[in-house]
Formats: structure tokens, C-alpha cells, sequence
């Protein structure tokens, strides 16, 4: 109940105009989500759902923003609502973190062998 707690915390402070909220966040809130969050114990499925998101993130990280730099410079993208933008650039970011998935694990287990 902690690290939901925690995490509610975080997202909601992410959200606040106050000046201060994005210092506190930044300094008390996520660390201690972090924290909690890690001593948590998982079933198999949210672990194997963890992992992935874990391998995922970065993928993601990688093709987010040249996706969103192509996106903001295309006139379709500028017709749709920005709930389908959103859910458009989501679903592409994913697919495209997805293909690179095993690009990641073949340099990752490249530069392991390095060591």
C-alpha cells in the first residue's frame, strides 16, 4: 500500500502548476516510490510484465523522440484530435521500441562479452 500510495503521490505531484511541486517530487517523491516499489514481490505475471517493460524502456527511450520530431513536422498529425495523436504516437513508439527489441539485446550482449 506504500508504494501505491507513493506512486499516486508522484504522478499526481507530475500534474501540479505549484513551483514547488516538481522539487518535491523530484526529491522525496520518486526516490521513495523507487524504493518501495523495489522491495515489492510480484507474481509471475507482473514480473514477466516488469521485465518486459524493463527491456522495453530503452527502446523507447531511443525512438521517442525522432518519432515525435518526424510526427510534429507532418500535417496529417496536425488534423487529429490530440487524443488520437497521443494514441498514435504511443502505439508507434511501442512498435518501433518492439522491433529494436532484439537489436538492444544483441549490443548488450556484445558489449557483456567485451568486459
Amino acid at each position: 500500500m506504500l508504494a501505491v500510495g507513493a506512486a499516486v503521490l508522484f504522478f499526481g505531484a507530475m500534474f501540479s502548476a505549484h513551483p514547488w511541486s516538481n522539487f518535491f517530487d523530484a526529491l522525496l517523491i520518486a526516490p521513495l516510490t523507487v524504493a518501495l516499489a523495489a522491495s515489492l514481490s510480484l507474481s509471475r505475471f507482473f514480473h514477466k510484465t516488469a521485465s518486459l517493460a524493463g527491456k522495453l524502456s530503452y527502446p523507447l527511450y531511443l525512438v521517442h523522440y525522432p518519432l515525435y520530431r518526424i510526427a510534429s513536422t507532418n500535417r496529417f498529425v496536425a488534423l487529429l484530435s490530440p487524443r488520437a495523436h497521443l494514441a498514435m504516437m504511443a502505439c508507434l513508439a511501442l512498435t518501433l521500441a518492439w522491433a529494436f527489441l532484439p537489436v538492444d539485446t544483441a549490443i548488450r550482449q556484445w558489449l557483456e562479452g567485451l568486459s
